[in-house]
């Protein structure tokens, strides 16, 4: 996985893959500096609502992280626009590693019968 870094991220969005329990969820990539990309998803939260849940989402994230948990997403960060043009706080996102398809997206598995 990617290193921690201070430097800019170059995410670019490529879809938009349907409103999500928090926000709008996009797929995108990350540009590195090596010419490489790295398939992510930004979560975007406008709401103050969707924010508080993006927050603790990031917080379940880094908690999982630190206990050394596999198989969840890197995540890059959550990022906090601090004031639009009208003065109102603008969104925040949250950047993280594209992971494949919501639990809840996915078929029900089939009971088998012994």
């Amino acid at each position: 996985m990617p290193q921690h870094t201070s430097q800019p991220l170059t995410v670019v969005l490529t879809s938009e893959f349907r409103p999500g329990s928090t926000g709008y969820v996009h797929g995108g990539k990350l540009l590195t500096d090596s010419d490489h990309t790295v398939p992510i998803c930004v979560k975007l939260a406008f709401s103050e609502e969707d924010k508080g849940r993006l927050s603790k989402e990031h917080s379940i994230y880094r908690l999982l992280t630190s206990h050394g948990v596999q198989g969840i997403p890197y995540i890059f960060g959550i990022f906090r626009e601090a004031e639009t043009a009208e003065g109102a706080e603008g969104p925040h996102a949250l950047v993280i590693t594209y992971a494949g398809a919501t639990l809840s997206n996915s078929k029900p598995l089939e009971k088998r019968v012994r």
